[in-house]
């Protein structure tokens, strides 16, 4: 199985109890945003980190266009659409989910079977946008789990690199890109990269996030559209250049 395919199971349907030791059991059944998840009606608790995410950044608007990657079990989706407009399906919004796990579905709700590494998978996703951009990439990937901090850090990074390059694929100028990511030693040289990419990024760690986890969440927003920083210093130049030559004439 593949580590997207592996991305952590958050459905309460789904068996969610299977496999795991009697302590994480007494911990997840006491868990109030579990227990708050059922009787809001999310599919799983990750609900909570996104909606306080928002909260504080102000990430959603209505009618905006997103893409959920590693969707499965539908929690960040149901956000997204409550907050977009896209539940009542009267809406311009548009949400589009991204898994390779099979998710029940949600009304109004877009769904892709696939890889966002190949080729094919992204095409069915510029299907779905029928000519629009999207304003919110989210991710909220995580690796099968080793035991290892490193390798699972490392995983993580690999994991979020891929979402990075379907996120420059999709987003519209000025979008946000909302993903989670293991620390570790590779996380500084990765919001590096993001820099390139986006105009401001704040880490989170929402307090629905547990503690001792080891997740963090880069919240990045002003894409800088296709080419990146590079783009804009080469236009800034160019600018420079032209005013110069003005000056000089």
């Amino acid at each position: 199985m593949s580590l997207f395919a592996s991305a952590i199971r958050r459905s309460f349907g789904h068996k969610p109890y299977k496999g795991h030791s009697s302590q994480w059991i007494q911990r997840h059944t006491t868990d109030p945003y579990v227990q708050r998840a059922q009787q809001d009606m999310y599919r799983s608790r990750a609900a909570y980190k996104l909606k306080q995410m928002d909260q504080q950044y102000s990430i959603f608007t209505k009618k905006s266009v997103v893409i959920d990657i590693g969707c499965f079990a539908g929690s960040w989706s149901q956000v997204a659409m409550a907050k977009t407009g896209a539940a009542t399906g009267k809406s311009n919004a548009l949400v589009i989910g991204v898994d390779l796990v099979e998710m029940d579905p949600l009304d109004h709700h877009h769904f892709v079977r696939g890889d966002i590494r190949e080729v094919g998978t992204l095409r069915k996703i510029d299907e779905l946008l029928r000519g629009r951009k999207a304003s919110i990439v989210l991710s909220d990937m995580a690796p099968r789990m080793t035991g290892s901090r490193i390798d699972d850090h490392i995983a993580s990074v690999d994991l979020s690199k891929a979402a990075l390059r379907c996120a420059t694929n999709f987003l519209q100028e000025g979008g946000w890109f909302v993903l989670k990511v293991f620390q570790g030693g590779m996380l500084d040289r990765f919001k590096a990269e993001l820099t390139e990419h986006f105009g401001k990024i704040r880490t989170s760690k929402p307090k629905a996030s547990r503690p001792e986890s080891v997740e963090v969440y880069l919240v990045c927003s002003d894409f800088l559209g296709p080419g990146g920083a590079g783009a804009v210093r080469a236009a800034g130049a160019v600018g420079a250049a032209t005013r110069t030559k003005q000056d000089l004439g």
